[in-house]
């Protein structure tokens, strides 16, 4: 970077600008590779016992999620001009639930872009047995079957309207019903899939849990409740992403 550059502020956001974004993904990579390696070195927390039983199942356990970019308007002098608002791309992470740590950053130049377009490069990251944790954002069946077919599994929440048929009751109280239930109506093309549905009442309120963990006695109803629960940890990941990036502004 030339001397010019380095005393002319806005000179020096208009290269930063023309970076390929694969430059910026490089350096994640790179400060990422230290961090895993203090983790092993500090004095580990104990893990929270849903995080532990499902480890037992599942090696790694996983949260995925989507962040909408805004444009670097408020530091960049090549952006003073850009109205307050604008767009600059969607951020996909995969956070390790276990460790803290983010596993993988994908970003795409198109702000709406919908979850599911990340879907192929998460089977391709997805290398042993594995549990995603998922917001609706990820509804897709056929995304669901293969997560199935590689023997990993997930949990999300219930979209509104879902065609979902009770095949039995596994347990019930007046906070709980645990149901093995038959998602979807096999017409064109999306696989009907037979799935749990775990509806946990807080309060007056219920909410609605999907897992392809048929199992009841492997992923009681409480434990799947806490799990999907354990989402908000991504928001941390967020930071971590955007602070490695040297994308506090973002």
């Amino acid at each position: 970077m030339g001397q010019s550059d380095q005393s002319d502020p806005k000179a020096l956001s208009k290269r930063l600008l023309a970076l390929k974004a694969e430059l910026f993904k490089q350096v994640f990579h790179d400060r990422l590779g230290p961090m895993r390696a203090r983790w092993q070195q500090r004095q580990q927390r104990p893990l929270p016992l849903s995080v532990r039983q499902a480890q037992q199942s599942l090696g790694a356990i996983w949260v995925a999620d989507g962040s909408t970019l805004e444009a670097l308007f408020r530091k960049l002098k090549s952006l003073e001009d850009t109205p307050v608002g604008q767009l600059g791309g969607k951020m996909m992470v995969v956070l390790d639930l276990v460790r803290r740590l983010p596993v993988e950053v994908w970003v795409k130049s198109a702000p709406h872009a919908h979850d599911t377009t990340f879907t192929e490069g998460l089977l391709t990251l997805i290398k042993a047995p594995t549990l995603l944790i998922l917001d609706r954002g990820f509804w897709d069946f056929r995304f669901f079957q293969d997560l199935i077919e590689a023997q990993s599994a997930f949990i999300t929440r219930l979209k509104a309207g879902a065609a979902i048929e009770v095949l039995q009751c596994l347990s019930h109280s007046p906070w709980h019903r645990d149901s093995r239930i038959r998602l979807g109506k096999g017409y064109q093309g999306p696989p009907i899939l037979t799935l749990r549905l775990i509806e946990v009442r807080v309060g007056q309120q219920w909410y609605r849990y999907l897992t392809s963990v048929l199992d009841p006695t492997v992923f009681p109803p409480g434990m799947v409740a806490d799990l999907y629960g354990r989402r908000w940890r991504i928001e941390d990941t967020f930071n971590t992403v955007k602070r490695l990036l040297g994308l506090s502004d973002l």
